[in-house]
């Protein structure tokens, strides 16, 4: 096909422009019309962009609604959105439509090359108000881009400052002006002096187009890509290889590079993708996770949806990959903390949403006993200590006198054998309770109820001793002497017992029953702590959970303990440190007998993380 045939539209491509009847009669907002709802007939719409005459005639744009049956030919567009809050009018199907500046560089770009093949644009081809087609929409990306013959980068207008060489410097794009053979020929003419290159090269390597999370399934999706940037175009190893002469600035390109290479490689785990592409940038926040499905070799069947919460698409990663086995043991605390940190940053985030109160009424709807379920993750902890006391609530110690000297006398009572240590720890336990306002206390524990139940059997450990077994006469022994505090006339079981305001704290004593000396003595724990209750710390975070043995239910069944998460607490040494180095230290001194296994779900995971 020469050149002038290249550049005529076909009858199947050319759509008339619908043009308003009276330049006095202002064009109508454009409306979508919605596509085909059949699903085992996937649709998309396509973008046809009309000739022009002038260079500054009113862009004008026609939709096409496209099966995939039909196999259709197009390209696709990928591109920064830029700025919102500029916007530029277009025509389309004779209706005004506004996209972007950026945007409307690329649509003006195109229709110079008068390409006649239609495209696929995001931000045109899907109604991005109408939240269930965006939906619909999503898991199709990855075929859309998949299918593309060709994927247009666009970098921007910006670029067409610099003076390239001729050869370079051409409003065609496609892609024989400069394949990736005759970029080997070209840059041999090219001067290493040519500043104007030099700098061209250097703004390419750190736009910021690279930086977008999109672009990752966007080239990594494509049968070809094709880089225009200013009124050139290069394929992309082309391009490539020419970035890569010049070595100065970011290395966005390369870096997508190796990742197009290593594709088919099976590396490209989801959990990978998003630890390898954490700093990348998108507006949506669950599109720190959805941008990156189409891509990873073990995504397919990944829940997305745009009307959950950012706690419930992070319940879904997390639940997702645990059902696959993807995550080991080790690794659910880091990735865990990785997903919410994409999706909601450092702060508490949704953290009501994820509490549970306690309400032993609805335990048997809501907690899962099946240790099997892909709800419940398994990890390793170590049992600090049995509680042996707990306080009044902070508020009660700060405002009465003799509930703060009540207290002391249980720190005197329960550490006879370590009274310089215990007192020294309380002090400081005391000044932290003065000093923290009211919020920074709430914010210390939360009184969180896992949904998961489990059995802990002495044949059940990995470990040479049950932990639990060095534990049971003290859990008993304290949970019977609580209740018989509570009420003298019955032995209820502290599973029946509700304790204060929900959202208040109380300061604990431990002990640990492995050791001579308790080396963490006390903290503050949720309203929902008991005596006889174990605290327990999770490789890679500092927050304590709070563990409910029960004992009840195994008369008619075997010997065993049936334990569930109660609530989170966080030790002294803890109040004013972040050095997760040292809490590792700290893990290391725990020998076997004081590791036990344990079992909860997500929504408990990320209290611990909040």
């Amino acid at each position: 096909m020469d050149a002038n045939q290249a550049r005529r539209r076909t009858d199947l491509d050319f759509v008339p422009v619908h043009e308003p009847a009276s330049t006095s009669q202002a064009p109508k907002a454009f409306i979508y019309q919605p596509l085909d709802p059949d699903r085992d007939a996937d649709s998309i719409r396509l973008v046809l962009i009309q000739p022009h005459t002038n260079d500054d005639d009113l862009l004008c744009c026609n939709l096409i609604h496209v099966k995939f049956a039909e196999k259709r030919r197009y390209n696709a567009l990928s591109y920064m959105w830029g700025a919102e809050a500029v916007k530029v009018d277009i025509l389309l199907e004779g209706a005004l439509f506004q996209v972007g500046q950026n945007l409307w560089d690329a649509l003006h770009y195109l229709r110079s090359s008068e390409t006649q093949m239609p495209f696929w644009i995001d931000a045109i081809c899907i109604n991005q108000r109408d939240v269930e087609e965006r939906n619909r929409q999503l898991p199709m990306m990855k075929w859309i881009y998949f299918r593309a013959d060709t994927v247009v980068t666009w970098l921007g207008r910006k670029y067409s400052k610099y003076q390239m060489s001729a050869k370079v410097q051409n409003n065609s794009w496609a892609t024989s002006e400069i394949t990736d053979e005759s970029w080997g020929t070209l840059k041999n003419g090219v001067s290493e002096k040519d500043r104007n290159e030099r700098a061209l090269v250097k703004e390419l390597r750190s736009d910021e187009y690279w930086d977008r999370l999109w672009i990752i399934q966007e080239i990594g999706q494509a049968r070809q890509n094709l880089v225009c940037f200013g009124t050139s175009a290069m394929a992309w190893n082309a391009f490539i290889e020419m970035v890569t002469v010049r070595e100065s600035g970011g290395d966005g390109p390369l870096r997508l590079n190796r990742l197009v290479k290593e594709k088919y490689t099976g590396s490209l785990t989801l959990q990978t993708l998003l630890q390898d592409h954490r700093k990348a940038l998108c507006k949506e926040p669950r599109d720190k996770i959805y941008g990156l499905i189409g891509l990873a070799a073990d995504a397919f069947q990944f829940p997305m949806d745009y009307n959950k919460s950012l706690l419930e698409v992070w319940t879904d990663t997390m639940v997702f990959l645990n059902a696959q086995g993807s995550l080991d043991e080790r690794d659910i605390i880091p990735f865990g903390s990785l997903v919410k940190s994409l999706l909601i940053g450092n702060n508490l985030g949704p953290l009501q949403q994820a509490l549970r109160p306690h309400d032993p009424q609805l335990d048997s709807v809501y907690v899962v006993g099946d240790t099997e379920s892909d709800l419940v993750f398994e990890l390793q902890a170590v049992v600090v200590g049995c509680i042996q006391a707990v306080g009044p609530s902070t508020d009660e110690i700060i405002s009465s006198l003799r509930k703060a000297d009540d207290w002391a006398g249980q720190v005197q009572q329960n550490f006879r054998d370590e009274l310089g240590d215990a007192h020294r720890e309380n002090d400081t336990l005391m000044r932290y309770i003065l000093e923290f306002d009211e919020a920074r206390l709430a914010a210390i524990c939360y009184g969180h109820v896992s949904n998961v139940r489990w059995l802990d059997s002495p044949g059940d450990s990995r470990w040479k001793i049950n932990t639990l077994n060095s534990y049971i006469d003290t859990i008993q022994a304290n949970q019977d002497r609580y209740a018989s505090k509570l009420n003298p006339n019955t032995q209820a079981s502290s599973d029946d017992v509700q304790t204060g305001p929900a959202g208040s704290s109380k300061p604990f004593l431990v002990r640990n029953r492995a050791r001579r000396k308790t080396p963490w003595k006390m903290g503050i724990a949720s309203s929902l702590a008991q005596p006889g209750d174990l605290i327990c710390w999770v490789p890679g975070i500092q927050r304590a959970l709070i563990l409910r043995a029960s004992f009840k239910q195994l008369k008619k069944i075997h010997k065993g303990t049936i334990l569930q998460g109660f609530g989170t607490a966080l030790f002294t040494d803890d109040f004013d440190s972040t050095d997760k180095a040292r809490h590792a230290d700290r893990l290391k001194t725990f020998s076997d007998c004081e590791k036990l296994d344990i079992q909860i779900d997500a929504a408990t995971i990320y209290v611990l993380l909040a």
